[in-house]
């Protein structure tokens, strides 16, 4: 049931590495009446035709330009072993990622707004409430691999990333996902029961 808007909404920065259990804790936050934006998927809408981030993307990286659109695989491939290509990247997109969060949150009507992102958020502003998730970095792998992708493309990941330690050092709130999938949704139900109190 939608709630009415009350100003300020409790904002949530939902963050982990990848395979650490985000997505599950996100969308059983839905479930309980949270917004929920997801970073990595305004991420693919920047990098769209008419996305903000697209002419820039093209003009810098025109060999990842295939039918008129981004192959983001491709894109991976070159920023992840590049780190001064993956900055570039990200002074492209992320501020388009950030005006389209901040859009999302202003119109939302839900008292709680958890935005789930997989990097340091520098593109936003404000005052959040810090949840990380965290898990032993051999199960995140099987967990990401589990899922279709490749554990060389994982570990590549999981390198330019932060490390849990970094995670939870900035955390308000940290999940522990080293269990089973009753584990993990009671640990979001208790915490859920805390920024319900808190907004």
């Amino acid at each position: 049931m939608d709630c009415p808007s009350i100003e300020p909404k409790q904002r949530v920065l939902l963050t982990g590495g990848i395979g650490s259990g985000k997505s599950t804790v996100a969308a059983r936050m839905r479930e309980l009446g949270a917004e929920v934006i997801e970073a990595d998927l305004i991420g693919h809408d920047v990098l769209e035709p008419e996305g903000a981030a697209f002419q820039a993307v093209a003009e810098r990286w025109p060999g990842v330009i295939a039918d008129g659109l981004v192959n983001r695989s491709e894109l991976a491939e070159i920023v992840f072993d590049d780190e001064t290509a993956l900055q570039e990247l990200e002074e492209i997109t992320h501020p388009a990622i950030g005006r389209e969060i901040a859009k999302r949150i202003a119109s939302s009507n839900r008292d709680i707004v958890v935005v789930e992102v997989p990097v340091e958020p520098t593109f936003l502003d404000g005052d959040w409430t810090r949840i990380a998730v965290t898990a032993p970095l051999e199960i995140r792998v099987a967990r990401a691999v589990s899922r279709g992708s490749k554990e060389e493309s994982v570990r590549r990941r999981v390198s330019v990333q932060l490390e849990d330690d970094d995670w939870v050092a900035n955390a308000d709130y940290v999940v522990v996902n080293d269990g089973g999938r009753g584990d993990l949704l009671r640990s979001v139900d208790d915490l859920w029961g805390d920024l319900v109190e808190g907004s």
